[in-house]
Parts: C-alpha cells; sequence; structure tokens
C-alpha cells in the first residue's frame, strides 16, 4: 500500500443531462481511482475515458479475468447513495460520468479521488 499523493477533481452533471459536458484531466494516468457518489436521484452511472481530452469517450469495462468471456461495463448501481465506490480503471487520465436516464431537476456534483 502506498501513501504517496492523492488528488481530487470535481464534475458536475447538469440537470436533464446524460453526460458531464466538461472532462475531468486527471494531469497524469493514476494506479488507483474512486468515485464519490453523492445521493442520487435515478439512472445508472457510468465512468467514461479517452485517450485525449477532445477524443471520442467511451465507458470503462470491468476487467473479467483471462476467459472468453465479454467485458460488461463498470456501473454504479443507481440505488448507491453517498459512497465512494473503486473504479477499475487505472491508467486512464480524462473522464467524463455519465447516466443512463439524465437527472431530473437536480444538478449532481461527483469527486474523483486518485491516488498511487
Amino acid at each position: 500500500m502506498s501513501y504517496g499523493p492523492q488528488s481530487v477533481f470535481t464534475l458536475t452533471l447538469a440537470s436533464a443531462a446524460t453526460r458531464t459536458t466538461s472532462y475531468a484531466d486527471l494531469g497524469r494516468a493514476w494506479k488507483r481511482m474512486y468515485l464519490e457518489v453523492p445521493t442520487c436521484a435515478s439512472g445508472n452511472f457510468h465512468i467514461q475515458a479517452a485517450a485525449t481530452a477532445d477524443g471520442t469517450y467511451r465507458r470503462i469495462a470491468v476487467d473479467n479475468g483471462n476467459t472468453a468471456t465479454a467485458q460488461l461495463d463498470f456501473v454504479v448501481k443507481s440505488t448507491v447513495s453517498q459512497r465512494i465506490v473503486p473504479v477499475p480503471a487505472g491508467g486512464v487520465r480524462f473522464v467524463k460520468v455519465e447516466n443512463d436516464t439524465g437527472v431530473d431537476n437536480v444538478q449532481l456534483t461527483f469527486n474523483i479521488i486518485c491516488g498511487d
């Protein structure tokens, strides 16, 4: 276990939006990433990543090991509220938060906590 630096990045999901309009530039690829989930209103949440800031953002998948089974999207269910969730995304730098349905009448703020 490392006791190195830790950084926190904030993303905001606007009311009725399905994805944050801005991205979080984590500055570098971190070994560990966590998503601080506020009180959720509706819909499941996904983390999207891209190789460059203006690149195509795609959902992060859970590594399913050395099997022939397809990878599954990493998802934070709408029932998960006020939690810190580990994200299987070591090695990415540019990230966004996506919601399946669009959150109505509420703005959500997510913190992304990174460390080594």
